[in-house]
C-alpha cells in the first residue's frame, strides 16, 4: 500500500474495514515514517476497504482527524490442468508423461499428486512446483488409469484456503504395437498440419523432437520453414508468423497431438512423424500458391507508446478484405502490436494477387480512428501468407468528425480529435452566422474524443435554454489556434 502525504511531519495509521474515530488512540497499524505498508491476510474473491489517517507526534489521531480510504478486491485464485487432457491415452510402454497447468496468479507455488486428492486444508503433500507451470509424472505403467490432482499451495507447502483444485484422468495403453513412421510431404503454400493422435517424435532435416516436457512448439514449425502457424482449436484462431526461421509475431504456443494447425511454406518440406497408429497425419495442400485461403496481417502502431495520446478504451484493429467484404477485428494491445487472421477453413474464399486489404482502428462504437491503411496483396506476401504493415494513429490537427445522429432531434454527439493538448470549446452557429450556443469543454489532452462519454454533446438548445428550430447549423471546434467546422441538421 502506498499513500501520498502532504505537509505532515509525523506518522500515519491504517486499518481494514472500519473507519477511524474522530480523535483519540489509533486502534490500528501505526506507521511512524515512510509512505508504504504491507496488507497481509488477504484472500481471493474478496473485496476490502482500507482506511488511513494522520497521527501526531505521540502516535494519536489528529484532531480534527485527517483520513481517507480506498476499496480494492482480490481475484479468485484458479488452477487448471491443460495436459494431460481428459481421458488422454498414452502409448504402451510410457513411463512418464508431461503435466502442464495454467494458474492465476501466474508463478504461484502449486503442488501435484497422483491418484490421491488433496485435503481441504493443512499440508498438501505430493510434489511442490515453484515458479513453473510444468512437471513430469513418473512411474507410469502400461494398462493403468491415473488421475493427477493439482492445487495452489503457500510457501510452507500447505493447501491454500479456500481449497481450489483441478484434476485430469488419463490412461497408459496396454496395446503393444510398435511405433510407426510416416513421411509427410508438404508442398509450397498452405497446408493443414497435424501430429498423430499418440505422437512420439517428429524429424525434419537433421532435427528431431521427441515428445515430453520439451514438446514441439510453433517456433519449431517456423524453424522448419513455415511462415504462419495458426491453431484451429476452439472458436478463435491463435496465430504466429515468422520469416527465415525466426519468429516475428505471436505466441510460441505448444503444438499438441490431435489438433490441427494451418501452416504456410515457401518451399516444399519433408517431415517424418513417429507414433502409435491411432491416427494419421493431415496434409491438405493449397490448390494454387497465387491464392490464399488463410492470410495474416501483423504490424504495429508507429506512434507507440499509445499512452502518449488519448484513445477510447476498448479500441480495436480491423482488417477488411475489400473484394469479399470479410472483416475480422482484434483488441488493440497497449504495446501497439497487432495480429489479424483472415481464414476460411472451407478453402472457398481466397485472397489473390492484387486484392485490397484495409487495416484501420475503430472505437467501441465503430467510429474510425486515425488514418486507414490500404495495401494490395503482392506475390511475395501471398507466398508467405502474411503482410507486415505500420499504422499511424496520432492526430495531425484539431478536427471535427461526423456527428451522430445527423439529422437529429433533440440531441447529437459531436466527436473530435486533437493533435495537441488544448483548451477546447464548441461554438454552434445558425446559417446567418449568429452564435447560438458555446460549449466550453475545458483543457483536453491530445487524442480522440469519439464515444458518447468523450464527445461533445449538444442538446439542441440555445444559450438561454430554448430549443432551436429545424434547419441547418454549423459546429465550430476551437482548440488553441486551430479551428474545424462541420454542418449539423436539426429535423423536428
Amino acid at each position: 500500500m502506498n499513500v501520498d502525504i502532504v505537509d505532515h511531519d509525523y506518522g500515519w495509521a491504517w486499518r481494514m474495514g472500519s473507519q477511524f474515530p474522530p480523535s483519540g488512540s489509533v486502534e490500528g497499524n501505526l506507521v511512524e515514517s515512510g509512505t508504504t505498508a504491507t496488507i497481509t491476510g488477504l484472500e481471493g474473491d474478496q473485496a476490502y476497504t482500507v482506511h488511513v489517517a494522520l497521527t501526531d507526534a505521540n502516535g494519536s489521531l489528529l484532531s480534527p482527524s485527517v483520513s481517507n480510504s480506498g476499496t480494492f478486491s482480490v481475484a479468485q485464485r484458479s488452477i487448471h490442468v491443460t495436459s494431460p487432457t481428459a481421458n488422454q491415452v498414452f502409448p504402451a510402454g510410457t513411463t512418464s508423461a508431461p503435466l502442464y497447468i495454467v494458474n492465476d496468479p501466474l508463478g504461484e507455488r502449486w503442488a501435484w499428486r497422483l491418484d490421491s486428492p488433496f485435503p481441504e486444508s493443512g499440508a498438501a503433500g505430493g510434489n511442490v512446483v515453484v515458479g513453473g507451470t510444468s512437471a513430469l509424472i513418473g512411474g507410469l505403467q502400461s494398462g493403468q488409469s491415473y488421475t493427477v490432482y493439482v492445487a495452489p499451495v503457500d510457501d510452507a507447502g500447505n493447501v491454500r484456503s479456500p481449497s481450489i483444485t483441478d484434476s485430469a484422468t488419463f490412461v497408459v495403453s496396454s496395446r503393444t504395437e510398435s511405433t510407426y513412421q510416416v513421411a509427410a510431404d508438404f508442398p509450397i503454400g498452405l497446408s493443414v498440419f497435424s501430429l498423430p493422435l499418440d505422437a512420439a517424435a517428429v524429424e525434419w532435416g537433421s532435427e528431431r523432437r521427441e515428445f515430453g516436457l520439451d514438446t514441439m512448439r510453433a517456433s519449431d514449425l517456423i524453424g522448419m520453414g513455415a511462415t504462419i502457424v495458426v491453431s484451429l482449436h476452439g472458436d478463435e484462431f491463435t496465430t504466429t508468423i515468422g520469416r527465415d526461421g525466426e519468429l516475428l509475431f505471436g505466441a510460441d504456443y505448444p503444438i499438441l497431438p490431435t489438433r490441427g494447425y494451418i501452416i504456410n511454406l515457401t518451399e516444399p518440406r519433408d517431415f517424418t512423424l513417429e507414433g502409435i497408429p491411432f491416427g494419421t497425419p493431415l496434409a491438405s495442400p493449397s490448390a494454387d500458391p497465387s491464392e490464399a485461403w488463410a492470410f495474416v496481417v501483423a504490424g504495429r502502431i508507429a506512434d507507440a507508446p499509445l499512452a502518449a495520446f488519448r484513445l477510447p478504451e476498448g479500441s480495436r484493429v480491423a482488417l477488411t478484405h475489400a473484394e469479399s467484404g470479410r472483416r475480422v477485428e482484434s483488441p488493440l494491445h497497449e504495446s501497439g502490436r497487432f495480429l489479424l487472421s483472415l481464414i476460411d477453413p472451407t478453402q472457398q474464399q481466397r485472397i489473390a494477387i492484387g486484392d485490397t486489404l484495409r487495416i484501420s482502428v475503430v472505437a467501441p462504437n465503430g467510429t474510425p480512428i486515425g488514418r486507414e491503411r490500404a495495401v494490395r496483396a503482392t506475390a511475395r506476401e501471398l507466398s508467405e501468407a502474411f503482410a507486415l504493415v505500420d499504422l499511424s494513429l496520432k492526430p495531425n490537427a484539431a478536427r471535427l468528425l461526423p456527428n451522430y445522429p445527423n439529422p437529429f432531434n433533440p440531441e447529437t454527439w459531436v466527436p473530435f480529435e486533437l493533435a495537441d493538448a488544448s483548451s477546447v470549446r464548441l461554438n454552434i452557429y445558425d446559417t446567418a452566422g449568429h452564435l447560438v450556443r458555446t460549449l466550453d469543454l475545458g483543457q483536453q489532452e491530445a487524442g480522440y474524443y469519439v464515444t458518447r462519454e468523450d464527445a461533445a454533446r449538444w442538446d439542441g438548445r440555445n444559450a438561454v435554454g430554448e430549443s432551436v428550430g429545424s434547419g441547418v447549423y454549423f459546429a465550430e471546434l476551437v482548440a488553441g489556434s486551430q479551428r474545424s467546422v462541420r454542418r449539423l441538421v436539426v429535423r423536428k
